[in-house]
């Protein structure tokens, strides 16, 4: 995982706010991935630039369950879910992106199971 300082960061939005394209600018800067900058833009366009330097901090299992359910609720992305409540996200390689795209589709696809077998269960109890 790169590394990068807050003046690299803001350096990089403003080229995009000029005009340039994210993959330009990504290029140009000798970026080895887009993701970063795009999730810096949404940071950005979410709070300016005090959320996209925003610092970690620790969050009560509360927070984390009402992000939980507005992600789901809005059908949002992790990044997009991040930049709305503000919550910085650590950058991940591609496998690891894969690797949570993966499991959260475990999650929906047990869910969606458990749910069929309630449907089946009350469509032979006679319920509706």
């Amino acid at each position: 995982m790169t590394k990068y300082s807050n003046e690299f960061k803001v350096k990089a939005i403003k080229m995009v706010l000029k005009g340039n394209s994210i993959s330009h600018v990504a290029k140009i800067l000798n970026m080895p991935d887009i993701a970063p900058l795009c999730r810096w833009i949404s940071h950005y366009e979410h709070g300016g630039i005090s959320q996209l330097l925003h610092k970690n901090r620790k969050y009560t299992p509360i927070f984390k369950q009402k992000v939980i359910e507005y992600k789901w609720l809005h059908h949002l992305s992790l990044n997009q879910t991040a930049a709305k409540f503000s919550i910085p996200k650590k950058e991940l390689s591609y496998v690891e992106q894969l690797e949570q795209e993966n499991y959260q589709l475990r999650m929906e696809n047990d869910l969606l199971k458990k749910w069929h077998a309630l449907m089946k269960q009350w469509e032979k109890e006679g319920r509706h």
